[in-house]
């Protein structure tokens, strides 16, 4: 029988699903910024947002990419990743319904991302995203004994946010550690079950194993699989 995979190779193949889609995020984010001179200085730029177009094309690139790597991609692969794919995991489903199973594998974290960036396309425009970035910019680079004081007091002023906009970006925000936190939560989890199982394997009924490492089962003890309830049908008799 395969052998089943445990925490440190499924760690593995979770880094290289992040590292690749942060490398397609992160690089499809230039189009949408340019450089802009603050303090009527050639020597000060900082990268701001270019337009409403380019910022919210790019946040919808982010929902397409997060569907086809993390939703579409499992449903046709057998519940892998790329990154499962790559590290040679499989998935064995111990349900009848496999596409059931591998939506409660991808568990509700893809869809809740989908739903804060969408959150941020509602709430969290360019100009708030540029005023952080110039206020964040002076505070970090500048003292209060700069010669341009005066400008630069004008400007934090200018650039500080209205409540409005904090309790905006606030909100996707702070969900986003706390999705991180929980998904870290259910692959750890495969470390304190001895069976080499998460929450996550128990609650979709199924086991990740290695494709191509095999145990012997005459040597190891097998785990029973839960037996699939038999129907009972209603029978009419008929004189």
């Amino acid at each position: 029988m395969n052998k089943k995979a445990g925490f440190w190779v499924r760690f593995g193949s979770l880094i290289i699903d992040l590292i690749l889609f942060c490398l397609i995020g992160i690089s499809s984010s230039l189009f949408c910024l340019k450089k802009e001179i603050v303090l009527d200085d050639p020597k000060i730029d900082i990268y701001q947002v270019k337009n409403d177009f380019t910022y919210f094309l790019w946040l919808l690139l982010l929902i397409i990419l997060i569907t086809i790597q993390f939703i579409l991609i499992p449903l046709l692969s057998n519940g892998r990743t790329i990154g499962m794919i790559i590290t040679k995991l499989d998935i064995d489903f111990y349900d009848k319904n496999k596409y059931k199973s591998i939506l409660k594998k991808i568990e509700i974290g893809p869809f809740i991302w989908i739903v804060l960036i969408c959150l941020f396309m509602c709430f969290v425009w360019p100009k708030t995203i540029n005023k952080m970035v110039i206020f964040s910019y002076i505070k970090t680079n500048f003292s209060e004994s700069d010669q341009k004081v005066q400008n630069l007091k004008e400007l934090l002023d200018t650039n500080k946010w209205t409540l409005l906009e904090t309790i905006f970006y606030t909100i996707p925000s702070a969900l986003s550690p706390m999705i991180l936190l929980i998904q870290l939560f259910f692959l750890i989890s495969v470390g304190f079950r001895g069976n080499k199982t998460s929450l996550v394997d128990k609650f979709s009924n199924s086991q990740v194993i290695y494709k191509n490492k095999f145990i012997n089962v005459e040597n190891n003890e097998i785990k029973l699989v839960k037996p699939i309830k038999n129907e009972v049908y209603q029978i009419n008799w008929r004189d």
